[in-house]
């Protein structure tokens, strides 16, 4: 997806889990979860990490 299309749907969910749902993303964009603040769970050689 396009950059503007996936910030567009990055305020969507930001805006569901501000109104109480739990929400979960996979990518492989970096930079675009760098925008949300946030815990962040990354998946490394099959080890899971959380990142407050």
């Amino acid at each position: 997806m396009d950059p503007p299309l996936a910030r567009r749907l990055l305020r969507l969910f930001i805006e569901l889990n501000r109104l109480g749902t739990s929400v979960v993303i996979a990518t492989h964009d970096f930079h675009l979860l760098e925008q949300v603040e946030a815990r962040h769970l990354i998946l490394n050689d099959g080890r899971l990490a959380v990142h407050d």
